[in-house]
């Protein structure tokens, strides 16, 4: 039987539209192809970002749904969510308006181009929605899937921008061989070796000229332990991603093939540097003496070490991209009124973890028929300070987290002294405790040999770049059983690696001079001047 015809449409009522999609995807979509630019702009590694991009998807999404539940029609919906996309992420463009204008003509002028702007952002969707409400076609099927196509384009236009010019380094780096390292050791089995990164800790003497801290207490305590304390230690430059690069290559960067051409250019290079750090004959000794390999993840991206190959310790904390996404969105001032903390928080527990894997790793050693290497990098006493002496966690806003200079913070001189003091407390007690944890393990397993320990900083205090000494006075103790005195000649962190592995896994690695490079910031990490005079006196504050 034919079904009969059906009636005809009202008077007046708009045509169906044609093709229409299913799913609204252009809000995802743009979220997205913005947290994909962020991470690629600054070169982080796919396991670094992929939580942001999920993060940002489902809240988009989230928010699509809403949005269509409200309007009570997907098309519309989509227009609304990707208006809240936008607008969220509308942060960063608009102060680079209101400076540049408000510089430029003076804050009437910059208020009225922000008004006008404000006007079209609320005038454009209302003239929309409203023309939608009255049957009007334009937003329905044909313009939600010229949306989606576009937002589709903007994903593949963002990885191309970003990937394309990468790839020719990237093939190389694949099909790179490694030289091969002879390793003998001197003893039939290896000791654990526990490199402990203090990130930013400075030297003794600094610390009393700068805060006024006192910490020669702590200093000999350390020698009741065994250790030796470097009277004189420096970096050899004053970034992390330089003086780890150096560090790993064993080799000053001006004699690292792939860096020596960058030198004298801005940027932060952070490919390069990272492989530097990550590609590097140390890994490789460290396997063919037999290592089982831990490293942890600092929060830092620039620097992480997934791509070694080792065992990783992370605990999900924040890390720098994911701060930089959130501070990028008016989320953030919205976050922080129930969660002033949201960045101090997962930072402090992220010193906390660092220590505690420490610990943890000293209790497995004893059972463990492998010598370990473990490479733990604690971002402290490196500013923010976000650790109370009893462990508590000091609330930042975090609008002031990452400033680019110490007066960002909002402390005055006195504060940040007392801050500085409190954190380096807690640090230092911390230490002790690990270095039990180390002592206890080794006197339930003599059988096997004694651990090293090395407790270093990557650079001194830099946040005041009119003060080279601080800069580069890092600060460096060591307990080498077997070999006393391997590292107290106050060798630079370029030379930490080969003293060790020579030592401890028979290799013949040659030192390097003890030289001393500035970067005049992280734009700009590979525009190095040499300096001669590392402990120059500081200029006048």
């Amino acid at each position: 039987m034919t079904p009969p015809p059906s009636p005809p449409a009202p008077p007046g009522t708009p045509p169906a539209p044609e093709h229409a999609p299913r799913w609204v995807l252009h809000p995802p979509l743009v979220a997205a192809a913005w947290v994909l630019d962020i991470a690629l702009a600054n070169e982080v590694e796919p396991a670094g970002f992929g939580r942001s991009l999920v993060v940002a998807v489902v809240l988009a999404t989230v928010v699509t749904l809403l949005a269509w539940g409200a309007a009570r029609e997907r098309m519309l919906g989509g227009l609304i969510a990707l208006g809240l996309v936008l607008a969220a992420i509308s942060l960063r463009p608009l102060d680079t308006i209101w400076e540049w204008v408000s510089s430029s003509f003076g804050v009437n002028a910059a208020l009225g181009v922000l008004g006008g702007l404000l006007f079209v952002a609320l005038a454009v969707p209302a003239f929309l929605i409203v023309r939608a409400m009255r049957g009007g076609a334009l937003l329905r099927g044909p313009a939600t899937s010229a949306l989606n196509r576009l937002a589709a384009v903007l994903v593949i236009v963002v990885l191309l921008f970003h990937v394309v010019p990468d790839l020719p380094g990237a093939v190389a780096g694949l099909t790179r061989g490694q030289p091969s390292v002879s390793v003998n050791p001197p003893d039939p089995i290896p000791p654990d070796i526990y490199m402990i990164l203090m990130d930013g800790y400075p030297r003794a003497d600094v610390l009393e000229r700068r805060f006024g801290i006192d910490n020669r207490a702590f200093v000999e305590e350390l020698r009741e332990h065994g250790f030796e304390v470097a009277e004189e230690s420096r970096s050899n430059y004053v970034f992390t991603q330089v003086t780890l690069a150096s560090m790993f290559q064993m080799r000053h960067i001006e004699s690292i093939p792939d860096l020596a051409p960058l030198i004298g250019t801005p940027g932060q290079h952070v490919v390069a540097l990272r492989e530097a750090i990550t590609v590097s004959p140390v890994w490789q000794t460290l396997r063919a003496a037999g290592y089982r390999i831990v490293v942890n993840l600092a929060g830092y991206e620039h620097v992480s070490l997934r791509s070694v190959g080792a065992e990783v310790l992370d605990h999900g904390e924040m890390n720098d991209l994911e701060r930089v996404v959130l501070g990028r969105t008016w989320l953030l001032d919205l976050v922080k009124v129930a969660r002033p903390d949201v960045y101090a928080e997962p930072w402090r527990d992220r010193i906390l973890r660092g220590f505690g894997d420490l610990e943890l790793l000293a209790a497995a050693a004893e059972s463990s028929g492998t010598p370990t290497f473990a490479w733990v990098h604690i971002p402290a006493p490196h500013l923010p300070l976000v650790v109370r002496a009893d462990g508590s966690t000091r609330a930042i806003d975090p609008r002031r987290f990452d400033p680019f200079s110490v007066a960002g913070f909002g402390l005055s001189e006195a504060q940040l002294r007392a801050a500085y003091a409190e954190e380096l407390a807690y640090v230092n007690r911390r230490l002790f405790r690990v270095i039990d944890a180390i002592e206890a393990s080794a006197a339930a397993a003599p059988e096997r040999p004694e651990p090293v320990i090395v407790i270093f900083s990557d650079h001194g205090y830099y946040y005041d770049v009119t003060d080279t000494q601080a800069r580069f006075a890092s600060f460096l103790a060591s307990s080498t059983p077997g070999a006393p005195g391997l590292l107290d000649g106050s060798p630079t962190p370029v030379n930490y690696f080969p003293l060790l592995l020579n030592r401890y896994a028979g290799t013949d690695f040659p030192t390097s001079g003890d030289r001393y490079f500035l970067s005049p910031d992280t734009r700009g990490l590979l525009e190095l001047t040499e300096v001669s005079n590392p402990d120059r006196p500081a200029a006048a504050r």
